[in-house]
């Protein structure tokens, strides 16, 4: 969006009034995506391609949910002057599915129980819940495992584990099992690792089956990084603050040449790329004279460089390029 006149960039006007296809949006964090949607389904609404109670949305987050109610509903009563007829939407907005997924999940099974046969008194577990049942059913796999004194189990435990406890074991499988959870068909994505890791040993990194998925996940995140400085660098521009808006201009340097270095596809430029990346950042700073609002101020401390950009190239450089 640009940030000077508050009008929709081209990309979100593409978004906003693309009609008769699926849309797959993909944009950095404070670049506009709620705004998008929001218009996208005013419009919508508008033109009688539906009602609002025929929406459904779901977030990841229950904040996100109301936010994007509240911004439904706000956006409804500007166009009331010109569109009186959305007086009725106004009034189906409650009835709207606007939530996260499991709760969207947990209302489609409860109004469909007796088709499941599912008890209607069901809940959904908790966190805390959650948690206490995946301890205890690994500590019980593992003591299984134990006592049928398991080849392949007691050498990954003798490798990995240590004298004080299975603590770290567990990290690790949990950890594996986590991130197959998220892959689209987890037993043959841990079937497909397998397969690669038991096969001939590898003359280099580069070779290894899980390299290219490795970088790609390396390339989108500095391309996320730069995306983020970018934005934040307009804002600065925009704000008057030309000290906040160079110090972004260094990091969007930085990230350039540690993405020029992924384009190569060799993970020794890489690692030299990250090796020589700087131990500390320059902090922000305005200028003395400059008395920022508490408003800009609080933006760049909550959702600003250090979460978004700085955190996340330490995060990459501790995690793959540390030894």
């Amino acid at each position: 969006m640009d940030k000077e006149n508050n009008s929709p960039s081209l990309g979100q006007l593409r978004a906003i009034a693309e009609r008769g296809r699926h849309l797959l949006v993909s944009a950095a964090a404070g670049s506009g995506k709620t705004y998008t949607l929001v218009e996208r389904i005013v419009r919508n609404i508008i033109a009688g391609t539906y009602r609002v109670d025929e929406l459904l949305v779901v977030t990841f987050t229950n904040a996100a949910a109301a936010e994007m109610r509240e911004r439904i509903e706000r956006k409804l009563t500007d166009e009331l002057a010109t569109h009186p007829e959305l007086s009725r939407q106004l009034v189906l907005l409650p009835n709207a599915s606007i939530s996260t997924m499991h709760s969207f999940c947990q209302r489609l099974i409860r109004e469909n129980f007796t088709a499941i046969d599912v008890d209607p008194k069901f809940r959904l577990l908790n966190e805390q819940e959650r948690e206490l049942m995946r301890q205890r059913v690994i500590r019980e796999l593992f003591e299984r495992k134990y006592e049928e004194r398991d080849e392949d189990f007691l050498r990954f435990a003798g490798n990995f584990g240590s004298d004080r406890g299975d603590a770290k074991l567990y990290e690790m499988v949990l950890d594996v099992y986590d991130f197959a959870e998220s892959q689209p068909e987890p037993r043959r994505w841990i079937a497909s690792i397998i397969g690669s890791a038991s096969g001939e040993p590898q003359p280099s990194i580069e070779a290894a089956a899980w390299y290219p998925h490795l970088m790609n996940t390396i390339r989108r995140t500095l391309a996320a990084c730069k995306d983020a400085a970018r934005y934040f660098a307009e804002q600065a521009e925009a704000a008057g603050i030309s000290t906040y808006a160079e110090t972004f201009a260094k990091d969007i340097e930085l990230i350039d040449a540690l993405s020029k270095a992924a384009a190569t596809n060799s993970w020794e430029n890489l690692y030299q790329a990250f090796d020589a990346m700087p131990e500390t950042f320059p902090q922000l700073r305005a200028p003395k004279q400059m008395e920022l609002e508490d408003q800009t101020k609080n933006f760049y401390n909550k959702y600003g460089r250090d979460p978004q950009i700085k955190k996340t190239l330490e995060a990459l450089r501790s995690t793959y390029f540390s030894e």
